[in-house]
């Protein structure tokens, strides 16, 4: 008997939940065949002994199939449901807390945490306005939420750590013309203070030393960055 097999035509159909499951896989094994049986049984909802049945040439197509939809990752949504909740993104970053920015870069450093973040960047909708303007429920904690974000679909998971991923980029960007532009204009005793603030050392190198670290950061964010998120499999 012919295998069955429910393919998912998009990341919309795919859970955070089983991408995690996949990637703790990468992280254990370099067997391209193995890594390839395991992306369809997670992603197909097959059990193990039935994808083994598959031919090599169906499995390759099937792998090929699933780098194409991690090929191109879409544009972060506002808003989406979820079991009838209707969750929004962060409405405004210019006045994100500084908690909140630290919760999301902890928890977007490991794909196994990608549900933390997500429970920060999008929470209840409790208002809207005739013009679509949104008001999301306050920061508490991203456990209260968390277990639900693993269904979270994928094609908003990513978006969303995408999202981050350049916003975070930016904010580098920002800081580091803004300190190169005014390093001239900072005081003795301005600098006490800022050296202060920033946890730099008292000398006058600080500063530069904070300039370089700043850009080293955003090199390797750019080096580190990959817009497939699924490991290209080599047969």
């Amino acid at each position: 008997m012919k295998l069955k097999l429910t393919i998912p035509t998009s990341l919309d159909e795919i859970p955070l939940l089983n991408y995690q499951k996949y990637m703790e896989i990468v992280k254990t094994s370099d067997d391209a065949e193995f890594l390839g049986q395991k992306m369809i049984q997670i992603f197909c909802g097959v059990e193990l002994k039935e994808v083994v049945k598959i031919s090599f040439n169906d499995m390759l197509e099937l792998v090929q199939h699933f780098n194409k939809l991690f090929s191109d990752i879409p544009k972060i949504k506002s808003t989406f449901k979820m079991n009838d909740l209707e969750l929004g993104l962060i409405p405004n970053f210019d006045k994100i807390s500084w908690e909140e920015y630290i919760e999301l870069e902890h928890h977007f450093l490991k794909f196994e945490d990608y549900h933390k973040a997500l429970a920060v960047l999008y929470r209840p909708v409790i208002e809207t306005n005739k013009k679509g303007q949104y008001l999301i429920a306050p920061f508490n904690n991203v456990e209260e939420f968390g277990e639900m974000m693993k269904y979270t679909p994928l094609s908003i998971a990513l978006s969303a750590h995408l999202f981050f991923l350049n916003l975070e980029r930016e904010l580098l960007k920002a800081t580091i013309n803004y300190l190169e532009k005014n390093l001239k204009m900072i005081t003795a005793s301005n600098y006490q203070i800022l050296a202060k603030k920033l946890n730099l050392a008292s000398s006058g190198d600080g500063i530069n030393q904070y300039i370089k670290s700043l850009k080293e950061m955003l090199q390797s964010s750019m080096k580190s960055y990959d817009s497939n998120y699924l490991p290209s499999l080599t047969f």
